[in-house]
């Protein structure tokens, strides 16, 4: 059977031309949205990872007794001393897949028997309270927050998305554990 081809009718020339220009850049959009919105999940998971880990290590190797005891307990790396300082150098470690590999903030919130850290000190990359862990007792909650400063690498997006229509949003993660010592 013979194919026919249609001659365009006067003023159909250049139609798909203005079609495809309407729908092109939101299609583009659409795109970079979409990979953008996979970047940022995946930070989002790497910072849940992080703040759970860094809850466990802290639940694991706090107490109040933590120093007297024949073997110094250790972070999960098996050579880290149970400290502050170095439990929030622990949790950055885990955050080598961020752009930039550090959290702007972290908290370690302990003491509380219900998991509510209101009136509990936070303890970032400068610790407020070197001790922090020594507050883990037995049965108490530890928790440790994240919060990472996530830029939205394409202005159109950032601005709908963003903190107060800045191109960066801020992540979070929370991570509470029991403590066992």
């Amino acid at each position: 059977m013979p194919t026919t081809h249609r001659r365009p009718a006067a003023g159909e020339s250049g139609v798909s031309l203005v079609e495809f220009a309407l729908v092109a850049p939101v299609l583009v959009v659409l795109v970079l949205g979409l990979f953008l919105t996979g970047i940022v999940v995946m930070n989002q998971m790497q910072l849940t990872n992080a703040a759970r880990d860094g809850a466990r290590a802290a639940a694991v190797c706090g107490g109040p007794s933590r120093n007297a005891e024949a073997v110094t307990p250790t972070l999960p790396d098996g050579h880290t001393t149970c400290d502050s300082t170095l439990l929030i150098d622990y949790i950055d470690g885990r955050l080598d897949a961020l752009p930039g590999g550090t959290a702007t903030s972290v908290c370690v919130y302990a003491g509380s028997q219900t998991g509510n850290t209101l009136g509990t000190t936070c303890v970032a990359a400068d610790p407020v309270d070197p001790n922090i862990l020594d507050k883990c007792s037995k049965g108490s909650v530890i928790q440790v927050d994240i919060s990472y400063p996530q830029e939205l690498y394409v202005p159109l997006i950032g601005r709908l998305l963003g903190d107060s229509g800045s191109d960066i949003r801020t992540l979070h993660a929370r991570a509470q554990a029991t403590c066992e010592q």
